[in-house]
């Protein structure tokens, strides 16, 4: 089962203009598509009718600002995910 991967930075800190932001995306999945696919493999079985088991989600340390995400999931599950967060515009 091959995974395609993507990085994100997830801002921690509390300055009002802190956001979170891609670190690696060679698939060009986006920053918002990354953050939901992070979000629902550590909180949901499925979306839109595809099993989030085996998505990969790893929280490295990071420093008062905030900390990088390493997301790896299979291209059906990528696939799932983006058809969620399309159908779903108000996510996010």
């Amino acid at each position: 089962m091959k995974r395609q991967h993507a990085r994100f930075w997830r801002y921690d800190g509390n300055h009002h203009e802190g956001r979170d932001c891609e670190r690696y995306d060679p698939h060009g999945f986006g920053l918002r598509l990354i953050r939901a696919m992070a979000y629902h493999a550590e909180h949901e079985y499925s979306i839109s009718g595809v099993s989030l088991s085996g998505v990969i989600v790893n929280h490295h340390q990071g420093d008062d600002f905030g900390h990088q995400i390493h997301v790896a999931a299979t291209a059906q599950q990528w696939a799932a995910m983006r058809k969620f967060i399309e159908e779903n515009p108000e996510y996010c």
